[in-house]
């Protein structure tokens, strides 16, 4: 059907400034029994809460507090803001009686409805007898308590529903014309009628025998995830597919249901390995499944009569085709099946076959005899031990760096194809794309990465005053690698930003490896329509053990220093080479250091930044004197003063994002600040901690703990502080308070003002994958 998604979430309330402040800162070993309930049997078948915001390495020497200017709070991670509705019945005048019914999340039923007057409504389950009272909400404005979402019922009413609920309410399977009968939802089209689909993430967020699956616009585009029917009619129970347990052959789509002792499961015909399904995602433990033979009892005599070739589930630790085996052992074989040579010299494993290409280079398709209880062999076609073995060529005739002979011609791995490829960043420019207004999803853009990509970093320029965001990301597997309505569920981390929205991927622990392929991916902003330019830059190639960076320092109007005096001043040459000892921990040196000075108006403007905040702030304007710089180099610039929002707060420094664009100069978001106040001669560690810090915030680091407590980055090996940690029940959680639960880590939300803060892992990764390092 034809439809844009739409992000539920206000993105205003996604994007905050990093900031720094002072302060609190698997031999036929068992009968396999097919049984078939067609006549000859059917013909053969094909078969993420991180904070975009505040960061702060001041020492906890002054008292001061640390705050993201403007936007104290932390980030929306798509957990209810303080204003998120009760969860509990609405406010009431006090009467005499309170409303009779069933009060929020106690059961009713279409003759015991809720509450009336407390803006509840009986949500029913699947069988439409009985349910629970729900809160309800607007698809469009109302936010729902943490892990609800807010769904469409009938009409125009919508309640408040546990995130990945198996009862869910329509339009589920509703019968329709086009979207707008679907509520919020998608009108799916298929060749079983048209029906109101569900957004989802997962098969989990689906009711049973529903699967979550990518919708497509026709024209090659994505439109979302939804649930929809795995087979059968919308509604209907559907048989199963391969894989799916059963006991006869009625219950598959197939025909054909594989007997292994008192159960078994689907499965199809095939003629080797390829046409059968691959890892299934809904089992608990997912198998492979391999072309082999089965035996028929097509008599029904509990008897066989005959062979046919199914997909079986592998063995658990068998050995694969063309592996030497002992026909004398069970199970040894991915398949069950270990076949001798003609002339009995060896045995190996069999898959089945219709071609010696479907076989092993030391194996070729022949004919095995199985015997029958009825008498005779059952014939089936399966890989068998070559004992003349013919060179086949792979990789369509090209060497590459496999220890196999691709081309067939006695060498093995020639050509220094085993030479290490060089590491580099390639630009891919995706053009100009429409941003629709008010939250709706673009238009598909697609991009192909190559097999050795390390990296890839999504720039989008162009977005003004407006907050833009990714909205839709997916793999070449079809895996939706962004939601920016559930972060929980996100593979990576993003938050919208205005100006330049940027995103270095990988950027959390739940994605250590880029696929290769084509993508799908679809924009987002609030506001009015605009056109931006879109690019990606692709890191490739094998990643130095060994990095560096380059960076620009730029002075703005520091009365003892400027770049002349820094390239020789012993002070400033400490912090240079702290910075140095500091990254080295992840890997990574500082290379080339370029000393500059902001002059005339302009330092005079930007010596005291007095505003932080939006595309016209004094902070934005002085990213944009970045113009001329090199694009691989950092930008840190150096006021000598950034003027607080509130009383008592003083900002050491703030990166324009997280992360910030890489390899793009001139921008509002190109770069970062830190203050020299008048005694950072005092206080090196203190500078160092905060230039570290920000960085790591413009590489795409995220702090391991926010202020609060409740809030940490996507990265699992970095310790977290919670709100339990608050001793003093200040509503922060602090250096003290945090010892041994992060207070150490270079990303904590507060520095002790120490050199060589912590660095895990995982953080050392996200850094290294930044096209800045090389």
């Amino acid at each position: 059907m034809k439809t844009r998604g739409t992000i539920a979430a206000s993105l205003n309330q996604l994007g905050l400034v990093a900031v720094l402040a002072m302060g609190i800162t698997a031999c036929d070993s068992a009968k396999k029994i097919v049984d078939d309930v067609l006549d000859g049997g059917p013909s053969d078948t094909g078969t993420t809460t991180p904070d975009a915001g505040a960061s702060d390495t001041g020492t906890p020497d002054t008292g001061v507090a640390d705050a993201a200017p403007g936007d104290a709070e932390p980030v929306d991670t798509g957990t209810p803001d303080a204003d998120t509705p009760d969860t509990g019945p609405a406010d009431t005048a006090p009467t005499d009686t309170q409303p009779a019914g069933p009060k929020l999340g106690e059961a009713c039923a279409q003759a015991n409805p809720c509450a009336s007057g407390v803006n509840l409504v009986c949500v029913l389950d699947d069988s439409g007898q009985k349910g629970s009272c729900r809160q309800t909400c607007s698809v469009k404005d109302t936010k729902c308590p943490d892990g609800n979402f807010c769904a469409t019922l009938e009409g125009d009413l919508a309640a408040c529903i546990p995130t990945g609920s198996k009862g869910l309410p329509l339009p589920l399977c509703k019968s329709c014309k086009d979207d707008t009968e679907c509520g919020a939802e998608l009108c799916i089209e298929d060749e079983r009628g048209s029906f109101c689909g569900f957004t989802c993430v997962a098969d989990k967020d689906c009711p049973a025998n529903f699967t979550c699956e990518v919708i497509d616009d026709g024209k090659g585009g994505v439109l979302g995830n939804s649930c929809i029917p795995a087979a059968g009619a919308c509604g209907a129970k559907p048989k199963g597919q391969v894989g799916d347990p059963c006991k006869d052959g009625n219950e598959c789509e197939t025909g054909f249901c594989l007997l292994d002792g008192p159960n078994g499961y689907c499965t199809a015909k095939c003629a080797n390995d390829r046409e059968c399904p691959g890892p299934k995602r809904t089992t608990a433990n997912p198998v492979n499944y391999l072309c082999t033979p089965a035996y028929e009892d097509k008599n029904k005599n509990n008897k066989t009569d005959g062979i046919i070739t199914i997909c079986s589930a592998e063995i658990s630790g068998g050995k694969p085709g063309g592996a030497t085996c002992d026909p004398k052992k069970e199970k040894e074989c991915l398949t069950d099946f270990c076949t001798l040579a003609s002339d009995s010299s060896t045995a190996q494993c069999s898959n089945g076959c219709a071609a010696d290409a479907d076989c092993p280079a030391n194996q070729k398709c022949g004919q095995i005899g199985l015997e029958l209880d009825e008498g005779g062999e059952g014939i089936w076609r399966g890989c068998v031990p070559d004992l003349k073995p013919v060179c086949r060529p792979t990789n369509n005739g090209v060497e590459i760096c496999d220890n196999v002979d691709n081309n067939c011609d006695g060498k093995v791995d020639e050509g220094d194809v085993c030479k290490p490829a060089a590491a580099s960043v390639q630009t891919i420019n995706l053009g100009k794309l429409k941003l629709f207004a008010n939250g709706q999803f673009s238009q598909v853009v697609n991009f192909t990465l190559p097999a050795d990509t390390a990296s890839f970093t999504l720039i989008v320029e162009g977005l003004g005053a407006d907050r833009g965001i990714l909205a839709q990301l997916t793999d070449p597997k079809g895996v939706n690698l962004f939601n920016p309505n559930d972060r929980t569920k996100s593979v990576l981390a993003s938050f919208a930003d205005f100006g330049v929205y940027s995103l270095v991927a990988p950027n959390t622990s739940k994605l250590q490896k880029v696929e290769p392929g084509k993508y799908a991916m679809r924009l987002a902003k609030f506001g009015a329509e605009r056109t931006v330019d879109v690019k990606i830059l692709v890191k490739s190639g094998p990643q130095p053990a060994k990095q560096k960076i380059n960076l620009n320092l730029y002075f703005v109007g520091v009365p003892d220093i400027d770049a002349a005096k820094a390239k020789g001043d012993p002070d400033f040459q400490k912090i240079v080479a702290a910075i140095n000892s500091q990254y080295q921990r992840a890997g990574i040196e500082v290379g080339d250091v370029k000393y500059l000075d902001i002059t005339g108006a302009d330092r005079d403007k930007f010596a005291v930044i007095d505003t932080n905040e939006g595309a016209d702030s004094e902070f934005a304007q002085l990213m944009t004197l970045s113009k001329n710089a090199g694009n691989d180099y950092v930008n840190i610039f150096f006021p000598k003063e950034i003027a607080g929002d509130e009383p008592g707060f003083t900002i050491l420094g703030i990166s324009s994002g997280i992360p910030g664009p890489p390899l793009t100069q001139g921008t509002i978001k190109s770069g970062t600040i830190v203050a020299l106040l008048p005694d950072w001669r005092k206080r090196l560690d203190r500078v160092t901690g905060t230039i570290t810090h920000e960085v790591g915030h413009f590489f795409g680091l995220y702090h391991t703990s926010e202020a609060d407590g409740k809030f940490h980055d996507p990265l699992t090996d970095t310790p977290e502080c919670p709100a339990s940690k608050d001793a003093n029940k200040d509503g922060r959680v602090d250096l003290v308070e945090c010892v041994g639960a992060g207070g150490d880590n270079l990303m904590f939300w507060l520095s002790s003002g120490k050199p060589d803060l912590v660095l895990s892992p995982n953080q050392s990764f996200v850094l290294t994958r930044n096209p800045f390092t090389k």
